[in-house]
């Protein structure tokens, strides 16, 4: 039987403050994403902390859209919108209503 993994829309910010809205992979238990053909850990303690760790030790910010918050560290004017996410992102945003969207 295959394995469903789930895709998600998330808010990535790498290392020099770059912020852009990816389409990222949740594993099967839930505890990584798979982002870039890297698989990036969650911190044990999931909530309020977003920096997620590769096997090199590298880091990077990754928090799933929601239509109810958006992080703090999120400065929604220097999001870019990659070529993976576009078509996912803009049926989101249609069901989106009354929020802001992301140019």
């Amino acid at each position: 039987m295959a394995h469903q993994y789930r895709e998600l829309l998330a808010y990535v910010a790498d290392q020099d403050g770059n912020i852009s809205v990816e389409l990222i992979t949740l594993t099967r238990n839930g505890l990584s994403y798979y982002f870039q053909d890297k698989r990036w850990r969650r911190p044990y303690s999931m909530f309020f902390n977003d920096v997620c760790t590769n096997d090199s030790g590298d880091s990077l910010k990754i928090a799933p859209l929601t239509r109810h918050s958006t992080p703090s560290w999120v400065s929604l004017e220097q999001v870019v919108i990659s070529d993976s996410a576009k078509d996912r992102y803009e049926k989101w945003n249609k069901g989106n209503r009354g929020s802001s969207s992301i140019t």
